[in-house]
C-alpha cells in the first residue's frame, strides 16, 4: 500500500515537470569603447588675459571667449552623441 502511494506521488511530481526546454533571450547591455577623439580645447582670453585692460577690451574678449566656448561645447555634444550611438541598432 505504501509502495503504491509513493509511486503515485512520484508520478504526480514528475507530471508537473516540463519535458521540453524553452529558449529564453535576455538582453544585457555591454560596454563598448568609444573611439571618438576629444575636440581640441580652444585657448581662451580669460585664461591668460590681463584684468588691467580697459573694460571695453575685456568685454570684447569675453564675448569672443563665449563664442569660442559655444563652438567647443557643440563639438563635445557631437562627440558624446557619436559615442551614444555606437551600440544602437
Amino acid at each position: 500500500m505504501i509502495r503504491i502511494i509513493l509511486i503515485a506521488m512520484a508520478a504526480m511530481l514528475l507530471a508537473g515537470c516540463e519535458s521540453t526546454a524553452r529558449l529564453v533571450t535576455i538582453n544585457v547591455p555591454v560596454a563598448i569603447a568609444c573611439k571618438v577623439q576629444d575636440p581640441a580645447r580652444p585657448s581662451l582670453w580669460i585664461d591668460s588675459g590681463s584684468l588691467d585692460a580697459p573694460h571695453d577690451v575685456q568685454v570684447r574678449n569675453l564675448r569672443a571667449d563665449h563664442d569660442a566656448r559655444d563652438g567647443y561645447e557643440g563639438e563635445l555634444r557631437a562627440a558624446l552623441k557619436a559615442c551614444r550611438e555606437i551600440g544602437v541598432k
